[in-house]
C-alpha cells in the first residue's frame, strides 16, 4: 500500500493525539483516592475515536466530524475493522460528550 507522505502526516497526528489521550487516562488512573473515572473513560473514548480516524485516513476514507465510534467503525473497509461488537462500541458513546457536562 503506497500512501502519500501528506496522508501519513495526518495519520501520525491522529495517532499522536490518541496517544496523548491514553497517557492522560493512565496518569489520571494513578490517582488512588478520588480518581475521576468519568474523566478516564472520556479520554479512553477519545483515544478510540482518534485511532479510528487515523485508520480511516490511512484507508483514504474521509473521517467525519463525529464522536460516534460506531459510525466511524462502520466506515472502515472490511479488512480494517476491529473485532469489536456494536454493543462494545456503543458502550463508549456516553463518554464522548455526556460525562463532560453537569446534568441539568
Amino acid at each position: 500500500m503506497s500512501v502519500p507522505p501528506e496522508v501519513l502526516e495526518v495519520v501520525r497526528r491522529w495517532i499522536d493525539k490518541a496517544e496523548h489521550d491514553l497517557e492522560a487516562a493512565t496518569r489520571i488512573l494513578a490517582v488512588e483516592e478520588g480518581c475521576p473515572y468519568d474523566t478516564v473513560c472520556f479520554h479512553c473514548q477519545q483515544a478510540v475515536e482518534k485511532y479510528l480516524k487515523a485508520l480511516l485516513t490511512l484507508a483514504g476514507v474521509h473521517a467525519p466530524r463525529t464522536h460516534n465510534v460506531e459510525v466511524l467503525h462502520s466506515l472502515l473497509p472490511e479488512g480494517l475493522r476491529l473485532p469489536l461488537s456494536d454493543a462494545e462500541l456503543a458502550s463508549l458513546e456516553p463518554y464522548a460528550v455526556e460525562v463532560r457536562y453537569a446534568e441539568e
